[in-house]
Order: structure tokens, then C-alpha cells, then sequence
């Protein structure tokens, strides 16, 4: 007969293995009772006096719950009692040889399965097991019934004579049968001349009775081990002979932290940075302690459990200081590819959860429950309704995903957005997926300064940086280059002279009302910054509780479907991750976010963007100039970005900076094909010039009416590179295909999908004259019919300046003579300009011009395109005559 799965698991919590289970010979019978068939020591079956088999059973458990006090296991009736020897030991060889060896130690505990965990994890000594405590002996040695009980004859086949010999019984010694019974077979041990000693088992630690199987099954063998290493001897020799001495409670600080370091301990770790510093195991994860109190309240909670009496303060104190001294360091660090949830640990490899162990070294748990077939769909919906952009929310996905996966990244992610429009809700989905304790919420400003000499101590071991309200800085972001860097972070902690120093392994998130402005123009910065935006503002009757910590966990309407969201996450390619957080990603949104945020944090590249174009022929003698600040603004760029951010109210560069800050972001942060070399030498130093900016020009307001600014040229032809159009089509997806793979597959960019932007694809221009553009073209617009040219954008709300060229208007009419001089007239539908004695002299291409005089008239005249970098700026031409 096989065993039932209730018994077999039985089995298994006496720290058996299946294999050892099945080596025992044990059945299940239809009654719900386990039978145990009983061995002589050669391996044959023990019989009873009446000449059958000797078999003890367990009651079902209905039998059990029906007579909780009646006993678990019957013994064949008038048969009485037997050693029981294991099979596994007798399996294991030479069992007969060691038990009549007395020089092999011998151990007697009570319990069937406790007889075989023991044989199994302590093959050094031979265990042999009782029925119960009394069952050492029995009336059934062929005197009558009413005969008093005494030791079984099977004693006399063992040699006792100076033969050590281990009692382990449960861990109720308290127990008046208990202790009487242990007593007096110690007592008839010692008389046969056994060397005797007790082993003394602690209660659980919920106060329950522990068995030896137990022991081993729940804190391990080397607890076992080394309970027995510090059994004794419960006799004491005395001027009047030999008394009884045994007392359960350790009498010495080693003896008590045995039992507590063993059974406690592997639920504490000791913090070597602090003497009141600690780690403990909550069965899920290890978390911080600081401070004594809970260390001493679990020890005395373990006292409470074992009855034991000696609370003296020393004693206390000094089984404080050995279990600090014992217990160990810090856990091992935490195991890469676990997530560790409510409900057990996500192993990222197979998606298969996994129990909980120490040994994982997990410093936190998520608060709710791993179930990959949970829906994700309304966490999904309310970043696409907060973000508004499809390529948004899969750069909030592809941080999310690193966040899970314990990544270090190298870009930041920054969430902007005024008020009630969910950016704190995305925050607080990143650390839902992050975990608190993996999370740490820091101060921008607190960072970067000099004098936080422990800011950065609050980042080490952390998955998840997120800085709340960072718009309010503005500086260089030393600190979070390097942290996002991957360089070596300095940290010191209080009251300790410990290296703290550490590399952040983690994600960086900003959250602010606006972009923060760093004082750094260098590529760092602008290579790495992320930026989302969140646009759209929920009217106070439509606010409601989306996501808010609370202190068992996570609330709202978005919590149930946390882990449907760890689930949709995880569930993103590696190749669509690191294609959509790339620095070249060639997504229409991902450049129009990275030219709202440059042109939002910095003035210069604002006004770079609004009155500069890039032109590959404007070198040498056609170069910009730079100028000084008491040069012509129009003609210099350096005293014309002087006036338009003195006109905003703005505080300008300094003439020293502004030549360096402006080729360095162009040309080494954006990648603008500028030459190399020298700033203060040629090609950015002509000879009677001074100082030029060589491939730039400022923007004419006739030529250049669809050509994009500078950044946004810049920005393009960054992201984008000629495509090969042959045999391909739009296919609607946002991406560009032929049918025979993605273009992700054949490395060919995304077209993007339409937006303010367009579907732009512009080659990277060198300054090599054969790459020049025909005559009266520029860079950005040649040769239309192969690559398609992006119209002039509508104007953002950015807070700069940005006006449109004058358009063209070519009518059909008649030429008739100049109105007289001075006469008020109507040009292109803009009031206020004067007749062409009054007018600013240009010097662009002549071009018909459409004038209305105030009596309706109207007249074609001949003008001169104005040139903005001529006499007069926007602001002139478009104000009153």
C-alpha cells in the first residue's frame, strides 16, 4: 500500500526527503491511519508475544480530533511494547555491529519519525526510538498482568557498561509524566553502568512543544547539533550519593545563547556600520531596525516562550551582546532575478514564483501578490490619457522595466507637468514597482549642494531615485551625472568613519512643475534627459483617488491592478526598450519633447532657435560674426542675443561664454556637423572678422519662411538619416515597411506619426562644399523631390519669442505709380507701415509686394526683401510706424 499525500507531508515536516519517506516501508490504510511495521535490528519484522507482526499506528485525524487527549497512535493491543529501530539506519549497513558497540554513541528519543530524522541528520550517533516515554518497559516479559511494568528485555542485546547515552525527549520536561518518566530511565540507564546526558529541546517559538524532527525541520540540523553538543548530565554527586539534578534553563550565557542565536538569530543580522543597527527577517524580506529595543523584546519574548526564569539585567545584557557578537553581519546581497512580492518571489528568469528565503537577501517586498493573468489595461489607459503620446508612455514603460529589473540607466526620466495633471500618480506607479524601501525620495537642490555631506547615503541599494518638485534647481546636476554615470558616489554616514562610498545601480526620476534648467550645457545633461510631458489638467470635478500610499500598502483605483502593470512592464522586448530610450530614437514625439525641453530650460538655444538657421555655405568671410556687446545687433550675434533676452527680462551671457556655450551645445551636445578645433582659432577666428560662428547665419524672413530653427534642425538630423524609400510604403503603424520584417529589423528609422513636426528625414550635412545646396537653397530644403522637407512648426507656448517670416503674396495686378510718400497703407494684411521713403532699405531678392492703401486701393510695388540680420529686427518690423 502507497502513503496518502496527508501523510506523506506529514513525513516530510519530520525532515524526511521523498526517497527516505519511501525507504521507510510506511503505508496509509483506507481508515486515514498510517501503519508503521516495526524491525529487529537485523532487519527481519519484530513480532508480538502472539507470533505476528509488530505494527503501531497513527490515529486519522478525525480519530485525533474527536479525542484530542485519547493519543495519536495505538500499539497492537496486549502485544505491549518494542524498541523501534529505523530502517533507514539498518538500510544504511553495519547496523547490528554499531548497536552492540558500546564505544558508538547511542541516542533514545520517543517517536517513530523522530528515531528516522535523527538517524538521517546525525549519522555520528545510532538513534533508536520509543513507542512513548513509558515505553522503555512494559508488563509483557512473561509475568502476569498485574506485575508492576519493567524494562524490556530487548535491553539486555544492547551493552551499556560506560557507554554514552543520549535521552531526547520532546521539549515538555516540564510535565510531571514527562519528567518522572525521563527520570527513571535515565536512572536505569546510569545503573547498567550508561554514561547518561540530556539533550534539553526548546519550545517553538510560538511557545509550542517542539519534537526533534521538528527542530530539524524548522530552524535545521546545526541547530540540532549544537543543542546536543551542550547536552548533560542531569546527576549531581553529592556528600549523600547521587541526586537528580536536572533543570531545563541553561545556566551560563553560552548555554542560553545556543538555543537563542540558534532559533532567533537566523531572523537578525547585525549592521556593523552602528552599534544599535540591524536587519530583520519579516518572512518576506530584511528590513531596517535601528536602536536595541526590538532586539531585546525578542529575547525576552524567547525567555517568556521556554518558561525560563533568570531575567537578572546582566544576564540580559550579556545574551545581548553574545547574540550581536554571533548572529553575523549583514545578509548576503540581495539575488539578482527576484522580484519579491506578498506572495512569493518573481524569478524574472521563467516567470516562476518562488518561496521566500533568507538566503535571497531581498531588503524588501512589494505589498501585493505576483498574478501574471491580471489586467493592466486601466493603468495603461491613464498613462495614455495623462502623457498623451503613444512614444510617452513607452519611455515611461521601458524605466518601469529597468526599475523592475534591478537596471542601472543612463538616462533620467523627467515628468513635467503643472498641477492636477497625474504626474505624481505616474511617480508613484514607478515606485509601486520599485518598492518604498527600494525608493528613495530625495531633494534636488539638497543633492547637488556641497554642504549635504549625507544626502547621497540615502541612494546606496536603492533601485529607485525620484526627485519631487525639481524644477525649483538650477545648476550644473554634477551629482546626478555622475550617479546616472555609473561613476563612484562619495557618502559619509553620522557617528561613523565606515567607507560608505558607492556606485548608484539605479533609475533617476524628476518630477516638477517645469523642466529644471541646468547651468551644464554639456552633452551629459542633454544626452540623457528624457523628458515627458503632462499636458492635460483634470477638472477638480473629475479628481479622484487614483493611487496613494498608505501604510499597508497601495490605495485606490489603479492598486488592483498593480500587478497586472509589473506583468504588462516586464512584458516589453529588450530590443523595443532599449530602441525607445536609445539617444537617436527616431520618434516624432521624442524630438518634439527634446525641443520643447531645450528650448523651455535654456535662452540661449531659445534664441538660437528663433532667429538662426544652419547653412553649410555660410563659411569663412559668410560666417556669422559674433561681435561684441557694442556691436550693430544686426549684424553681430552675440549684442543681438544681448537685446532679445534683455527685452524678456532674461539675464544674458557674458560675451566669454557665450561663444563657447553656443558652439559647444551645436556642435558637441547636438551633433551639429560644425568643424572641429580651437574656439579661439580658425575656422571660428577669421582674419579681420574676429570671432565667427562658421555654418550659421540668421534667419531671413523670405528664404528661410519653412526652414526649421537651428535646434530643431539640429534635433532632426540627429535623430534621423536618409532612408531608402525603394520598394517601401507607409504601412500606418508609425513605422516603415515592405512586408519582409519591421524596419526596426533592417535598422531603418521609424517615419514617426504625424504631429507638429511632420514626417521629416533629412541627411546629416557636412560642411564639404560638393554637399552645398543649389544655388539659393539651403541645406534643409534641398532637393524636395527625394527627401521630404518639414514644414515651419506652429508656434509652442514655450514662453520665447517665435514669429514667423513675412509670407509671399504675388498678385495678379496691374502696376500703377507709387502712392506719394508718407501716405499710411496696409502691407500683407499688417497695419502700419510707412510708403518706400519710410521703409527700411533691404537687401534679399526684389519681390512683387502687395500694398492697400486706407482708401482701398491697391498697389503691386517692387521691394526688397528685408534681411533680418540687416538694418532692423523682428520687433521693428512688426511695430507701429
Amino acid at each position: 500500500m502507497s502513503l496518502s499525500p496527508e501523510h506523506r507531508d506529514k513525513l516530510r515536516q519530520s525532515a524526511l526527503t521523498d526517497q527516505q519517506i519511501d525507504a521507510l516501508g510506511w503505508s496509509s490504510l483506507h481508515t486515514g491511519r498510517l501503519q508503521i511495521p516495526y524491525l529487529r535490528p537485523d532487519g527481519t519484522p519484530e513480532t508480538g508475544h502472539d507470533g505476528k507482526p509488530f505494527i503501531r499506528e497513527r490515529l486519522s485525524q478525525a480519530e485525533i480530533n474527536a479525542n484530542p487527549k485519547g493519543g495519536k497512535y495505538r500499539s497492537p493491543k496486549g502485544q505491549g511494547c518494542r524498541l523501534f529501530h529505523s530502517p533507514l539506519a539498518i538500510a544504511a549497513g553495519n547496523y547490528e555491529q554499531r548497536l552492540r558497540d558500546r564505544f558508538t554513541p547511542l541516542r533514545i528519543t520517543e517517536g517513530e519519525a523522530k528515531t528516522a530524522a535523527a538517524n538521517v541528520h546525525d549519522s555520528a550517533r545510532l538513534t533508536i526510538g520509543l513507542g512513548g516515554v513509558s515505553s522503555w518497559r512494559d508488563r509483557y516479559d512473561g509475568q502476569g498482568p498485574d506485575d508492576e511494568s519493567r524494562p524490556l528485555t530487548d535491553w539486555d542485546d544492547i551493552p551499556l557498561q560506560g557507554r554514552e547515552v543520549r535521552l531526547c525527549f520532546d521539549s515538555d520536561l516540564r510535565k510531571p509524566q514527562v519528567a518522572a518518566e525521563l527520570q527513571k530511565l535515565a536512572r536505569f540507564l546510569q545503573e547498567r553502568g550508561a554514561h547518561v546526558l540530556i539533550e534539553v529541546l526548546p519550545h517553538g517559538l510560538d511557545g509550542k512543544r517542539l519534537g526533534l524532527d521538528d527542530l530539524i525541520h524548522r530552524h535545521g540540523a546545526e541547530v540540532f547539533h549544537k543543542i546536543a553538543a551542550i547536552a548533560r548530565s542531569p546527576f549531581k554527586t553529592t556528600r549523600n550519593g547521587i541526586s537528580w539534578a536536572l533543570n531545563p534553563e541553561p545556566q551560563n550565557t553560552h548555554g542560553r545563547a545556543v538555543y537563542v542565536v540558534g532559533m532567533v538569530g537566523p531572523n537578525w543580522r547585525a549592521d556593523p556600520l552602528a552599534s544599535d543597527r540591524w536587519l530583520r527577517w519579516t518572512g518576506t524580506h530584511w528590513e531596517e531596525v535601528v536602536g536595541n529595543d526590538a532586539v531585546t523584546e525578542a529575547l525576552h519574548h524567547f525567555l517568556d516562550m521556554q518558561g525560563w526564569e533568570n531575567r537578572e539585567l546582566r544576564t540580559i545584557r550579556s545574551l545581548q551582546a553574545y547574540f550581536r557578537a554571533t548572529v553575523g553581519a549583514l545578509p548576503p546581497v540581495p539575488m539578482e532575478g527576484l522580484i519579491p512580492l506578498r506572495n512569493g518571489c518573481l524569478r524574472l528568469s521563467d516567470r516562476a514564483l518562488v518561496e521566500h528565503d533568507r538566503e535571497h537577501g531581498n531588503r524588501s517586498s512589494l505589498p501585493y501578490d505576483w498574478n501574471p493573468r491580471a489586467s493592466a489595461e486601466p493603468i495603461v489607459q491613464f498613462l495614455r490619457d495623462t502623457l498623451g503620446s503613444e512614444t510617452d508612455v513607452q519611455i515611461v514603460r521601458a524605466f518601469a522595466r529597468a526599475i523592475v529589473q534591478g537596471e542601472r540607466l543612463k538616462p533620467f526620466l523627467e515628468i513635467t507637468g503643472s498641477g492636477d495633471t497625474g504626474k505624481s500618480v505616474v511617480g508613484n506607479l514607478l515606485i509601486a514597482l520599485a518598492g518604498e524601501r527600494n525608493t528613495a525620495s530625495m531633494d534636488l537642490g539638497k543633492l547637488e549642494a556641497e554642504s549635504s555631506r549625507f544626502e547621497t547615503r540615502k541612494l546606496a541599494g536603492r533601485r529607485l531615485a525620484i526627485f519631487n518638485e525639481s524644477h525649483r534647481y538650477h545648476g550644473p546636476l554634477e551629482t546626478l551625472k555622475a550617479l546616472t554615470g555609473g561613476d563612484r558616489i562619495r557618502a559619509e554616514l553620522k557617528g561613523s568613519n565606515a567607507d560608505c562610498d558607492f556606485t548608484f545601480g539605479g533609475v533617476a526620476v524628476l518630477i516638477g512643475n517645469g523642466l529644471v534648467q541646468p547651468s551644464d550645457a554639456s552633452s551629459a545633461v542633454l544626452n540623457r534627459r528624457r523628458a515627458v510631458f503632462a499636458d492635460r489638467i483634470v477638472k477638480p470635478a473629475d479628481q479622484r483617488p487614483m493611487l496613494e500610499r498608505t501604510a499597508s500598502g497601495w490605495s485606490g483605483e489603479l492598486a488592483p491592478f498593480l500587478s497586472g502593470f509589473m506583468a504588462w512592464v516586464l512584458a516589453m522586448p529588450d530590443a523595443d526598450a532599449r530602441t525607445v530610450l536609445a539617444r537617436d530614437h527616431c520618434s516624432v514625439e521624442r524630438i518634439d519633447n527634446a525641443y520643447r525641453a531645450l528650448l523651455e530650460t535654456d535662452p540661449l538655444l531659445a534664441w538660437a532657435d528663433d532667429y538662426l538657421v544652419w547653412d553649410p555655405k555660410a563659411v569663412g568671410a559668410l560666417a556669422a560674426r559674433i561681435g561684441a556687446s557694442t556691436d550693430e545687433p544686426e549684424n553681430f550675434l552675440f549684442p543681438h542675443y544681448r537685446r532679445e533676452l534683455m527685452g524678456q527680462e532674461l539675464k544674458p551671457l557674458a560675451s566669454k561664454n557665450f561663444k563657447t556655450r553656443l558652439v559647444s551645445t551645436l556642435r558637441d551636445s547636438l551633433g551639429l556637423a560644425l568643424p572641429e578645433g580651437q574656439f579661439n582659432d580658425t575656422p571660428y577666428r577669421v582674419r579681420g572678422m574676429g570671432s565667427v560662428l562658421p555654418c550659421v547665419r540668421f534667419r531671413t524672413l523670405g528664404d528661410d519662411e519653412d526652414s526649421p530653427g537651428l535646434i530643431r534642425f539640429a534635433l532632426l538630423n540627429q535623430s534621423f538619416s536618409e532612408p531608402d524609400y525603394s520598394g517601401m510604403e507607409e504601412n500606418g503603424t508609425g513605422t516603415v515597411g515592405n512586408g519582409s520584417g519591421t524596419a526596426r529589423e533592417r535598422q531603418e528609422p521609424s517615419l514617426g506619426t504625424a504631429s507638429a513636426l511632420g514626417t521629416a528625414k533629412l541627411k546629416k550635412l557636412p560642411i564639404d562644399e560638393s554637399q552645398s545646396p543649389p544655388e539659393g537653397k539651403h541645406s534643409h530644403s534641398a532637393d524636395k523631390s527625394k527627401f521630404p522637407v518639414p514644414a515651419v512648426p506652429p508656434v509652442p507656448p514655450l514662453g520665447f519669442r517665435h514669429v514667423a517670416a513675412v509670407p509671399d503674396v504675388v498678385p495678379e495686378l496691374v502696376a500703377v505709380p507709387d502712392p506719394p510718400v508718407g501716405t499710411p497703407i496696409t502691407v500683407d494684411g499688417e497695419p502700419g507701415w510707412s510708403l518706400p521713403g519710410s521703409m527700411p532699405k533691404g537687401d534679399g531678392p526684389t519681390v512683387p509686394v502687395l500694398c492697400v492703401a486706407p482708401n482701398g486701393e491697391s498697389h503691386q510695388i517692387e521691394r526688397r526683401r528685408i534681411v533680418l540680420s540687416s538694418t532692423t529686427s523682428r520687433r521693428q518690423l512688426r511695430g507701429a510706424a
